[in-house]
């Protein structure tokens, strides 16, 4: 028997920690069950995209859930950008612990195409310079060197 220690008492190693301080420790086992669920979640490592993964159809379909505005062809354009960018993203950057989350971020992101918003539809209107003619217009383009898609382009030689 070690020195100090008298027969029937617990040693130091075994005694339950509210004896040793005072503490009462009651309740405090959830919080426990909590911050070690946490240090697990951290210390958890993410996986990285494979190179030439293809995205699932319930991803494509979760995508149109989140998306319906979006055309069946841009999401399969994102989907590919997708890979792209996921699978060459080096470093710690590049692993992720939820695909799926982050394929959906990445559609919550995705433009509309740009003939749905208005903006985009008075910039399509032929007098793009506050109502003036076609011809006002090229002339202001060519003065500022704006092009006008299908009309002028300054990067062409015109006669």
């Amino acid at each position: 028997m070690p020195a100090g220690s008298e027969a029937g008492s617990p040693s130091p190693a075994t005694a339950p920690q509210a004896e040793l301080d005072g503490f009462d420790y009651r309740g405090l086992e959830v919080i426990d069950e909590v911050d070690q669920a946490i240090r697990e979640a951290q210390t958890k490592t993410g996986t990285r995209l494979p190179v030439g993964y293809v995205v699932p159809e319930a991803w494509l379909t979760s995508a149109r859930k989140t998306r319906p505005d979006l055309p069946v062809e841009q999401l399969q354009d994102a989907a590919a950008q997708f890979v792209g960018y996921w699978s060459a993203k080096p470093g710690r950057e590049g692993l992720k612990l939820n695909w799926l989350s982050t394929w959906l971020n990445w559609v919550r992101k995705e433009r509309a195409p740009a003939g749905d918003s208005p903006k985009a539809a008075r910039l399509q209107t032929p007098s793009q310079f506050s109502g003036s003619s076609r011809a006002k217009d090229i002339e202001m383009a060519k003065k500022y060197g704006f092009r006008i898609a299908g009309v002028y382009d300054p990067a062409k030689p015109h006669g």
